[in-house]
């Protein structure tokens, strides 16, 4: 086998799940393709390629051959048959007075599993409900419990900045740290819950993307809310804005005139002025986890 004609390919499968295979095989993004799972196959699409060694392919599953023109009828057939079985899967959690909300169902494509996704404040006993929709469809029943950053991903949408939801199409999402707040306060962003929490009511997933930018800047920058003494002057200031692209700070200085009055003064700083004068960090400051309110 040679090393140059072996690809890794990212598939994405129903429910906006993403996973990597290979083939020696040149496919196009877009395409259809059968890969092999632990039991069966199952239908997803490429959406990106990039070529690798024999080496690296041997940890790596396979994708078994692309979609023919019977593949893709059939992945359509699965589909009305999954939207039936979400219809009667409501209907058995209505009928078993279940606390529980489903999100969707998912045919494998050989018709080998029949996973239905939902979610729920609790642990849920589902088993009865298992048992009635294994004796309807005789095939193996996977009920999926899943969280509401996981649901939103599943159902995908619309996000405010008007783009497909982060987590139903980057790629970037599978394995993503936990966001908290901090993120937030880092990127000098307003705390109100309705600008900064997405479709799923948990915090922007972009926050994560964009943070390590801002902690990089706040290497050579103090972050706001610190504590800034310009070179020889005796008084400090706060900082209140910090510009991270153009690196300058922007400070707030509380200024006694002859009458014993405090005025208010604004005055910006560049890179050079900072390294010059004295910094004092916030001491309250907590750079991630759950003592931040993350969500």
């Amino acid at each position: 086998m040679n090393e140059n004609k072996m690809h890794s390919y990212e598939v994405s499968f129903r429910g906006n799940r993403r996973e990597i295979y290979c083939s020696s095989e040149e496919i196009r993004r877009g395409n259809r393709v059968i890969v092999n799972i632990d039991k069966g196959f199952d239908a997803g699409t490429v959406s990106t390629s990039k070529k690798i060694s024999e080496e690296e392919a041997k940890n790596l599953p396979k994708i078994q051959r692309v979609a023919t023109q019977d593949d893709i009828e059939r992945i359509a057939r699965n589909k009305e048959k999954e939207k039936n079985a979400a219809r009667l899967c409501k209907q058995k959690i209505v009928e078993y007075n279940l606390d529980m909300k489903l999100v969707s169902a998912e045919l494998q494509f050989d018709g080998g599993k029949l996973t239905f996704y939902f979610t729920s404040p609790q642990r849920v006993d589902f088993r009865e409900l298992v048992k009635s929709l294994a004796g309807i469809y005789h095939t193996r029943i996977d009920l999926r419990q899943v969280s509401a950053r996981d649901e939103a991903r599943i159902v995908s949408g619309v996000g405010p900045c008007g783009r497909a939801l982060c987590c139903s199409s980057c790629s970037c999402s599978k394995g993503q740290k936990e966001v908290s707040s901090q993120y937030a306060k880092d990127q000098q962003l307003s705390m109100n819950p309705t600008k900064i929490t997405g479709n799923c009511d948990r915090y922007l997933c972009c926050l994560a993307y964009e943070e390590d930018v801002y902690l990089e800047a706040y290497t050579r920058i103090p972050r706001a809310g610190s504590h800034f003494t310009p070179e020889n002057r005796t008084h400090r200031g706060e900082v209140v804005f910090v510009d991270i692209f153009k690196e300058r700070i922007q400070v707030k200085f509380y200024i006694k005139n002859k009458d014993e009055k405090a005025t208010t003064q604004y005055e910006w700083f560049n890179l050079e002025q900072i390294k010059a004068g004295k910094v004092e960090e916030p001491k309250n400051y907590q750079s991630k986890g759950k003592e931040n309110g993350a969500l």
